[in-house]
């Protein structure tokens, strides 16, 4: 309920006016949903990932950044700042967990288990790069921007993973909606999930996040594959966070 209707109705109730002019399906504006893309398939992750790859080999710098910083926004569902926000003290190799230190509340603090592929991708980035400091920090040592991240990174690799694969224009936070929606289609438990992207409700996470993936029992397995493993079960320790 918008914020006119809510003081109508009390104006209702008050007996100030007699019915609430803003109640009712037909005074309502019609608004088209907007479209909210994310990765629908194996096949655009790893194209998506691929050309990341692509990306490093033509970097004459920090080569092995591009791919980690998007296999960890699509296997662990960070938000952008988050992502950037993350030190090597907060990535536990060892253990395959993240400690996301939840830049938008002080409640969105947790941990989250790393797919093995996200694993993977983090420890040839800290081999590559030594890992002290900010994870994804630039030349300077300095913390990316996002709209640099979108402009110089996510962008670049979208066009071109549609050499491979038809893919949508997706963001950062479509790269989020990506990995709810991986762990969906995996089985992966919706409490669990809902504490690994940090939301309160697993209703939220299932209503504005979950998208369909490949329905068909190979791409199940392909998506399985992709990810780095065929059976995952609980994804994280901590409190839960707001959206």
């Amino acid at each position: 309920m918008s914020l006119l209707q809510r003081v109508l109705a009390l104006a209702v109730e008050y007996g100030l006016i007699a019915s609430n002019p803003a109640e009712g399906r037909a005074r309502r504006a019609k608004t088209k949903a907007p479209e909210r893309s994310y990765l629908d398939s194996a096949d655009q992750i790893a194209a998506l990932l691929d050309a990341a790859s692509v990306l490093d080999e033509r970097a004459t710098t920090q080569r092995g950044l591009r791919r980690a910083m998007l296999a960890t926004l699509v296997f662990a569902g960070l938000r952008i700042g988050e992502a950037l926000a993350l030190n090597w003290t907060d990535v536990d190799l060892a253990s395959g967990r993240l400690a996301v230190p939840g830049t938008k509340t002080r409640a969105a603090r947790r941990q989250v288990q790393m797919f093995p592929a996200l694993r993977e991708a983090l420890s040839d980035w800290r081999a590559a790069c030594g890992g002290d400091g900010l994870v994804f920090a630039t030349t300077n040592g300095a913390h990316w921007q996002p709209s640099n991240v979108r402009r110089r990174i996510l962008a670049p690799a979208v066009e071109i993973a549609r050499e491979q694969t038809p893919m949508p224009d997706v963001t950062p936070h479509g790269l989020r909606r990506t990995y709810v929606s991986i762990c969906f289609k995996l089985g992966i438990p919706a409490t669990d999930c809902m504490a690994s992207v940090g939301h309160t409700s697993a209703a939220l996470t299932l209503e504005f996040y979950a998208r369909p993936m490949s329905t068909d029992a190979n791409g199940t397995a392909l998506l399985a594959r992709t990810v780095g493993t065929e059976h995952t079960t609980a994804m994280t320790k901590g409190a839960p966070a707001s959206r």
